[in-house]
């Protein structure tokens, strides 16, 4: 049995229990998307900030400035991720139409 036979069997499966079909269009997933990244990018952003105000109120404490950068560092890499992550989705899906 192939996939392809796993879908077919899938897909009349579903016909008869008369599960509703979602429209899976290039829009709405680019929609989809697009608001995912918005929510992870302000959730970054706001761990920036954070960082930041704990780095400001460390009192020169090592281990808290420390834990302070390492926050930034990582909300700016998460940041980056996020950003380079958009920029593909909507590539691809640029190609795609």
């Amino acid at each position: 049995m192939n996939i392809y036979t796993l879908f077919l069997l899938a897909d009349e499966f579903t016909d008869k229990l008369n599960v509703p079909k979602v429209d899976a269009s290039a829009e709405t997933l680019t929609n989809v998307l697009n608001g995912f990244f918005l929510v992870i990018g302000a959730l970054a952003v706001f761990f920036v900030v954070l960082g930041g105000i704990q780095y400001s109120t460390s009192s020169g404490d090592p281990s808290s400035s420390r834990k302070a950068r390492e926050m930034i560092i990582y909300a700016l890499v998460g940041l980056g991720v996020v950003v380079s992550a958009f920029a593909i989705v909507n590539f691809v899906l640029k190609i795609g139409n």
